[in-house]
């Protein structure tokens, strides 16, 4: 849960929703996405009161991905579980689709030892 929410009477309450998405640009910064609970639509979101936030419907993909535990802002520990999947892909010879993308699952209270995370990266892969 990040903070602090800032709420208004008209306002509409999602809970916290898991995985949160991270992709780093080639700017540096990020892009965050939340995946929303399956009881809503595209149309049926509530609207965001920030127009810095958009909502997208993102088509179905096949995600390779990679479990690890810990905090993400250790840079050399996530880069090492990124590499450690694009090793395995490579090995399995699955052509990889975009960059890698980190999905997070716990609120930032959880402590480092209890958290799940994983990388993603969209492949090509056909049963």
């Amino acid at each position: 849960m990040t903070s602090p929410v800032l709420s208004q009477p008209q306002s509409t309450k999602i809970a916290m929703t898991a995985p949160v998405i991270s992709v780093t640009t080639q700017d540096d910064s990020s892009d965050v996405s939340f995946i929303m609970p399956s009881q809503y639509t595209i149309d049926t979101l509530p609207i965001p009161q920030d127009d810095r936030i958009r909502i997208l419907s993102v088509p179905s993909k096949i995600i390779a991905s990679i479990k690890f535990d810990g905090y993400v802002n250790n840079s050399e520990r996530v880069k090492s579980y990124q590499n450690k999947l694009i090793d395995a892909l490579y090995e399995l010879n699955i052509t990889m689709i975009g960059d890698p993308m980190i999905a997070q699952y716990n609120d930032p209270y959880t402590p480092w030892f209890m958290r799940t995370n994983e990388i993603w990266i969209e492949v090509d892969y056909k049963a």
